[in-house]
């Protein structure tokens, strides 16, 4: 009689643990994947709020223009429960979670030139604590008239006058905070007018993240150095993290 012997061959305790450790990479992947894509959701939704949020302030202020900052520098804060109740926003705001938006968000308005204003949207949802938005330290602004002067400090000789600006980031500790944006105007009068004409006016410019800027303008461009004139010059500068 001949005996059929099958012999079972299991798994090795070396492979059930190689097994264990690739299914356990997979599972970290997997969850670190997912909690990508969470979070990715998470921040697209609250991009797409705040734009939602800005968008309704200009159309609040379009037509309540009495309620726009009105001179450069200054702020106004539009509250999002505002925009709902004069219907400029449409729905109440909530997070991914359910929670809700409306109680402490607002969006900060700055007049940074002439015509130009920024909007600046704080959404805060559920127990989110609300954050001071005032920077630590603002731009340092210095002007200069640069030229030959008399005794009375007027400049005698216009024709080589110029106008210096120097704009530098604010201090924190040892570290510069980056410029924004700023603008500048200069503004005469001349002889016996009462009042100040705007005779340039730059408008918003891209600062390009730097840490300073100098700027200089001769005065003959603005200036009828056949009179005495009087000049002034208006300076509005922006770091990143909105200080003015």
């Amino acid at each position: 009689m001949r005996l059929n012997i099958i012999k079972n061959k299991g798994f090795t305790m070396v492979e059930l643990l190689t097994t264990i450790v690739i299914l356990g990479v997979l599972s970290t992947m997997a969850i670190v994947a997912v909690t990508r894509v969470i979070n990715k959701s998470r921040t697209s939704q609250k991009e797409s709020q705040e734009k939602t949020m800005e968008m309704a302030a200009r159309n609040y202020l379009q037509s309540n223009t009495n309620k726009m900052p009105k001179a450069i520098g200054e702020t106004r804060k539009i509250a999002v429960s505002e925009l709902k109740t004069t219907n400029f926003l449409k729905e109440d705001l909530k997070n991914s979670s359910g929670e809700d938006c409306m109680e402490k968000s607002y969006v900060k308005v700055d007049k940074i030139s002439k015509t130009d204003y920024s909007y600046t949207a704080y959404l805060y949802c559920g127990d989110d604590e609300v954050k001071d938005d005032t920077p630590d330290v603002n731009p340092t602004i210095k002007i200069e008239f640069k030229g030959t002067k008399d005794a009375s400090g007027n400049i005698q000789d216009v024709t080589t006058a110029y106008l210096l600006i120097s704009i530098e980031g604010g201090k924190k500790g040892s570290n510069i905070t980056p410029l924004d944006g700023y603008s500048f105007s200069l503004s005469v009068k001349t002889g016996e007018d009462p009042n100040y004409r705007e005779v340039y006016n730059s408008g918003t410019l891209n600062a390009n993240n730097k840490e300073k800027i100098l700027i200089e303008k001769p005065l003959k461009d603005y200036i009828d150095i056949t009179s005495k004139t009087l000049v002034k010059a208006k300076v509005v500068a922006r770091d990143i993290d909105g200080g003015y």
